[in-house]
């Protein structure tokens, strides 16, 4: 059976903060986990991931995760709202700017046609392309089923 990826990080992140030192305001090292529930030499680190936390551990570890999500979602919200404001000034402001004699991009006089890219011709005659038009018109307008559009149609290629 295979553990998720997700599930192997959350444990490994569980671990790690259940077992690192913090230090205090005196600069003293102090361990988050309670004397009672110190590290096992003996065990390994699965065989200790296993133990149940208490109910004290389990709200402490929920908060973490609770501050986490949040300063997660506030620097989300930082960076789109940062990104607001540099497309925001990347944009001309218009009327403001022209009053002002910044540079403008020059305006656009006439329209920009482009012809139509065609593809390679067919290699059908012209009578099987009118043919096979016709028939996706029946097909379209609904006077044909799909069944008789894909064997008509096959019919007509399969002609030499």
């Amino acid at each position: 059976m295979q553990i998720p990826t997700t599930w192997r990080v959350v444990c490994a992140a569980t671990l790690c903060l259940a077992s690192a030192p913090v230090r205090a305001a005196d600069d003293s090292v102090q361990t988050n986990a309670p004397a009672s529930s110190q590290i096992n030499t003996n065990e390994t680190p699965a065989v200790q991931a296993q133990k149940p936390l208490s109910k004290a551990e389990l709200k402490k570890q929920a908060a973490e995760k609770k501050k986490a999500e949040k300063a997660a979602k506030a620097e989300a919200e930082k960076k789109a709202k940062a990104e607001k404001q540099q497309q925001a000034a990347a944009k001309p402001a218009g009327k403001s700017t022209a009053a002002t004699g910044t540079n403008q991009p020059p305006k656009i006089k006439g329209t920009l046609t482009l012809k139509p890219i065609e593809g390679p011709p067919l290699p059908l005659s012209a009578d099987k392309q009118q043919r096979l038009a016709e028939l996706l018109q029946k097909y379209k307008a609904d006077q044909i089923t799909p069944e008789q559009y894909h064997t008509e149609r096959a019919k007509i290629l399969a002609e030499p």
